[in-house]
């Protein structure tokens, strides 16, 4: 008997669960109302205009393609108060539950499958005594599937997000809109434009980033705000926080305020002021890092790459590399790596140390030497900072302590050569701009493509296309305003495949060469070391005749 019981419970148990979660997911009709959100906003940055968002009643309004009937219309109406602030963050979906084939909402949002109900709400809002801000499909930047709209193409949400805000804002110009990102790593690729945007939201701890994820996790909600309200100082808009109820309002107000005071050293540093730069067409540079000569004599070949540490000042053969690279009238890039020799590659102190004047030695030293050069040096300083791991001792640190470490060697000597042009140098990975230092020490921004997209694939075919990945770094770094330059690209396996896969690079580049300032090839293996045990370093030499063809097709 106990037994049965015992089953029977479990039956209607599983029952009610499986009732939750069709009303929840699959009943057209469960999506149509408002639910509590369970996130309210606690702090604002500019509280002077938009104090109303705190404490405002906050609601979740799911919509299907499918017209809601007037009684549901009615329902909602009836659950707000009409007299207080309101923030309502929507959940266009395309069908019931989160399931999503690519995009599938957002491009049901630009066809205007959801106008009907676009122009209901913002006419019904019309009667609303207090502000109204609506939030559109928030944390779209997160790589996670929590929503249909995280982590698509970039054009695809900004065009849909734009689509629902005009469409609201034709019918109810009173209406505000708040755009929502979590404030992940990247979230600067989904900006939807300051005309659509009165308020930027923050979300702490929200559920899509509790998902394991390649960066590390936030110690504290201080920290946490930290770092996302250093992403977004590019836009010029008050930034709003959501958290949970269970988070001390007073914590979330004073990390918010610490948060913005943090961003004081930089707050004049000049973003975006190159507009959209063009380089010389007519002049475009084709490079290569060849410590074996085997390309470097070719015709068409104008630009070297060299790399250079504290040790290679020192004892090194940095100086008769770079006057060999000279005297074949090329100019050069030069990659500084601040570090001494193979310990020091691990010293998380690098770039304190940088700011502290513990380098003034070798960086005087190098200025002084590439200053001599008759050729243009495009001078490239601790690369591929943005990347999560810990390669190099100045990836996965603070971006204000990178941002400081850059402009303190850019801004070195009291007079800057002529001759030494300075370059930004991310990988052109999520997160790039975190890291930008500034309009005033970047002359060029470069990015690193290579086909390889992960070391445990080794099958070469697997590897992503040069056009695929161009597109994708040049979105990411595109806020900077600066020309581009790649200063490393390379693709492995056999020499047929990467005769194709630069040729199609090739292709790619030529119309683009009044963006792209020039192409610098990397002729070698990669560092053993970095790629673990078993896995072997890919290979991205090729043969003398496979890059002049690229260069014949780049000349076409």
């Amino acid at each position: 008997m106990h037994r049965n019981l015992k089953a029977l419970f479990l039956l209607i148990a599983a029952v009610l669960f499986a009732f939750f979660l069709y009303r929840m997911f699959f009943d057209r009709s469960a999506g149509a109302g408002p639910r509590p959100l369970f996130r309210e906003v606690m702090a604002v940055s500019d509280s002077a205009d938009h104090s109303a968002l705190i404490g405002a009643q906050s609601y979740l309004l799911q919509w299907w393609k499918t017209s809601p009937d007037q009684a549901e219309r009615d329902d909602f109406y009836n659950l707000i108060d009409k007299s207080e602030p309101l923030v309502l963050t929507i959940h266009a979906l395309a069908e019931p539950g989160f399931s999503d084939s690519y995009g599938a909402n957002l491009n049901a949002t630009i066809r205007g499958d959801y106008d009907q109900r676009i122009k209901q709400l913002a006419e019904r809002l019309k009667a609303h005594r207090a502000p109204v801000y609506l939030r559109w499909g928030e944390a779209m930047e997160v790589d996670a599937q929590d929503y249909p709209w995280q982590l698509k193409y970039h054009k695809l949400y900004t065009d849909a997000y734009r689509h629902f805000a005009m469409a609201a804002q034709a019918i109810n110009p009173d209406l505000k809109f708040i755009w929502g990102p979590a404030g992940y790593p990247g979230v600067e690729e989904y900006w939807p434009g300051a005309d659509v945007v009165d308020v930027i939201s923050l979300d702490i701890a929200h559920e899509s980033e509790v998902q394991p994820k390649p960066y590390p996790s936030y110690h504290s909600v201080s920290e946490e705000l930290y770092r996302k309200v250093h992403r977004l100082r590019f836009f010029d808009k008050p930034i709003a926080v959501f958290a949970f109820e269970d988070v001390p309002v007073e914590v979330v107000q004073e990390g918010l305020k610490e948060a913005v005071q943090a961003q004081e050293p930089i707050a004049d540093i000049p973003l975006g002021t190159a507009g959209s730069s063009q380089a010389d067409e007519s002049s475009f540079r084709v490079g290569v890092y060849d410590p074996k000569d085997r390309l470097t004599g070719l015709p068409g070949v104008t630009v070297e790459h060299l790399f250079v540490n504290w040790a290679d000042l020192e004892k090194g053969p940095f100086k008769k590399d770079l006057q060999d690279a000279l005297d074949r009238g090329h100019e050069v890039i030069v990659t500084a790596e601040p570090f001494k020799d193979a310990e020091a590659n691990h010293d998380r102190q690098v770039l304190s140390k940088m700011q502290n004047g513990q380098y003034d030695t070798y960086i005087r030293d190098l200025y002084e030497i590439l200053a001599q050069a008759d050729q243009t040096i495009y001078l490239r300083f601790a690369h591929e900072m943005e990347i999560p791991i810990e390669r190099y001792p100045w990836q996965s640190q603070d971006p204000l302590e990178y941002i400081m470490a850059y402009r303190y060697f850019m801004n070195f000597p009291d007079t800057f050569p002529a001759n030494i042009k300075r370059v930004w140098g991310p990988a052109g990975d999520r997160g790039s701009m975190e890291f930008y230092p500034g309009d005033d020490v970047v002359d060029y921004v470069s990015i690193a493509i290579y086909g390889l997209p992960d070391k445990n694939i080794t099958d070469h075919k697997q590897q992503e296309s040069f056009e695929r990945i161009f597109e994708r770094k040049r979105h990411r770094v595109a806020l900077s305003g600066n020309p581009l330059f790649i200063t490393e690209f390379g693709v492995k396996g056999p020499e047929d495949f990467q005769a194709f896969w630069l040729q199609e690079a090739a292709e790619v580049l030529r119309p683009q060469k009044h963006k792209i300032y020039g192409a610098c090839y990397f002729n070698l293996y990669d560092n053993p070391d970095v790629w673990g045990e078993g896995i072997p370093a890919p290979d991205w030499s090729v043969e003398a005749e496979t890059f002049e063809t690229f260069i014949a097709t780049l000349r076409e």
